[in-house]
């Protein structure tokens, strides 16, 4: 990645959000390859900016059992390539995110997280239907608080995650259960693939094989995509 002056200046045995990690040398570095080239970047140059998310699958990412988490990354669990029964490629790694508003008074779907709503179902949902999603949605859109700050941490691995519950640039708007000043990502949520593409956004495979994918993808489809052995392996093509 050729970052060698900021791995240095690095403490790893401090936090993202502590000294000398915050420097702005550090975490508001400008990392292009964290950046997608058609999204804008975070407005305040005083924080890191980043669009490429680690997929946690079907499931809420944070506060779940371990058996709810079926994605290829799994909070505070260990995945190997030996786990993805469903094979490499037709499992989602990576996948698009776009950067938010930084404006803490007019909600902006596309960056934006709406935030302290319950899902209906519990935080141990798994491949919910899509009525469940446009009713959280209809929730989430009257919730009272948002966070506008989603990619100012690319440091900080508990934001730098999206699910494959809503389908990519959804209308339903990404959601957090949490209330809390970071709630855009280190609570349960519905977080979905988004970009500034026409008709869709881009996912890595955990093959290493890189697509477009429609945001007219069957539901189920794009779940599947996200769990790493539900059984129903699905190709990227269907």
């Amino acid at each position: 990645m050729d970052q060698a002056n900021i791995y240095n200046q690095l403490d790893f045995n401090r936090n993202c959000e502590e000294s000398p990690n915050t420097d702005v040398g550090i975490r508001a570095a400008a990392i292009g390859v964290f950046q997608c080239p058609t999204d804008l970047r975070y407005p305040i140059l005083s924080e890191g900016s980043l669009n490429y998310y680690v997929s946690v699958g079907p499931s809420m990412g944070f506060a779940v059992t371990r058996t709810s988490q079926v994605g290829l990354f799994r909070y505070q669990q260990i995945t190997r390539v030996s786990d993805v029964l469903d094979g490499t490629s037709n499992v989602i790694a990576m996948g698009e995110r776009i950067v938010g508003s930084a404006n803490g008074t007019t909600f902006d779907r596309k960056g934006d997280v709406q935030r302290g709503v319950a899902f209906a179902g519990g935080n141990d949902t798994i491949f919910p239907t899509k009525s469940q999603l446009d009713t959280h949605g209809t929730a989430c859109a009257a919730a009272g608080g948002f966070y506008s700050h989603r990619g100012s941490r690319w440091m900080r691995g508990d934001e730098t995650w999206f699910n494959t519950w809503n389908t990519p640039n959804s209308p339903n708007d990404d959601c957090s259960t949490g209330s809390g000043g970071h709630a855009g990502g280190d609570a349960s949520a519905v977080q979905s693939a988004r970009s500034r593409h026409v008709g869709g956004a881009h996912v890595l495979m955990a093959d290493g094989s890189v697509h477009f994918v429609s945001e007219n993808i069957d539901l189920l489809n794009w779940q599947r995509l996200g769990a790493i052995n539900d059984g129903e392996p699905v190709s990227i093509s269907e």
